[in-house]
């Protein structure tokens, strides 16, 4: 989406523009014209106006659709309810969609460690697994040592042979 403006005023009609053409956009799935166009319809938004409570609840669905974005989504959820002036009819999606998302974000995060302390066990039992650490360089053997030349610069060298996979 190309636009240019030549005067750059807060007004609620074009921030309204913006947020419907985000809408058939999302309607589309091109999710990063969606959220181009909803970026546009908050900064053309005026302080504390509707039209900036409903850019960011339109930008909250975007956000929640890409993988890792979802506390941003939130942080828009509070801000498109924090200026009072989100309309009351509407106000429900924002709360479920709260709800959703912290829900996924725990799930998440639950998720993860368990993931994680899993595969920690896992690397420093089978694969990370050093005979002789280096007291200079973290995580390499001390076989490793940095040296630098003028062709290439700062490097890690090994001083014995050793097979790839190691």
């Amino acid at each position: 989406m190309t636009c240019f403006f030549t005067g750059f005023e807060k007004s609620e009609q074009k921030s309204e523009l913006l947020r419907e053409a985000g809408n058939e956009y999302a309607k589309c799935g091109f999710l990063q014209k969606t959220l181009h166009a909803y970026n546009l319809a908050l900064a053309f938004a005026p302080p504390d106006s509707a039209a900036l409570s409903l850019a960011y609840g339109n930008r909250s669905v975007i956000l929640s659709r890409f993988k890792n974005r979802a506390s941003e989504s939130l942080k828009d959820i509070e801000r498109a309810m924090s200026t009072g002036n989100y309309p009351a009819d509407k106000i429900k999606f924002l709360v479920d969609r709260k709800s959703k998302l912290v829900d996924s974000i725990l799930e998440e995060h639950s998720s993860k460690e368990k993931h994680e302390d899993g595969l920690e066990d896992f690397c420093k039992d089978k694969i990370f697994r050093l005979d002789s650490a280096n007291p200079e360089i973290p995580d390499a053997a001390d076989y490793v040592q940095i040296s630098s030349d003028t062709m290439c610069g700062r490097k890690l060298m090994c001083t014995k042979h050793e097979e790839p996979g190691r």
